[in-house]
């Protein structure tokens, strides 16, 4: 069942993102389709990496000399830390100090 739900909100994640359908409030708040906004940021960003375009919500880093920093520039970065609170995400400054370590670490080659 959880499978079946968590590949419905998925499908449902995929075909908004593709603009194949309009996602209705309905749908959007159906509790076997939740999709995370979450989730949708940092998809929405990941693609947005991959094909080397800015990021909406800076979801995406590379460590460069021990230090988190964008993958690719953030659109609009004045405005970042509004749209990632409107989705539930910290505020970037935040996220990048927690991955502070795990770049160092890197850095060190540990």
């Amino acid at each position: 069942m959880r499978c079946r739900l968590a590949t419905r909100g998925f499908s449902l994640l995929a075909i908004c993102l593709l603009g194949l359908a309009s996602c209705s409030d309905e749908a959007q708040h159906d509790p076997e389709l939740r999709v995370d906004p979450v989730d949708v940021a940092y998809l929405e960003d990941r693609v947005a990496v991959n094909r080397g375009r800015p990021q909406t919500y800076g979801s995406q880093i590379r460590c460069m000399e021990g230090r988190p920093e964008p993958a690719t520039p953030i659109e609009d970065a004045g405005n970042v830390d509004a749209r990632r609170k409107e989705v539930g995400l910290d505020p970037l400054d935040d996220y990048y100090a927690e991955l502070e370590e795990a770049c160092a670490a890197e850095a060190a080659g540990t």
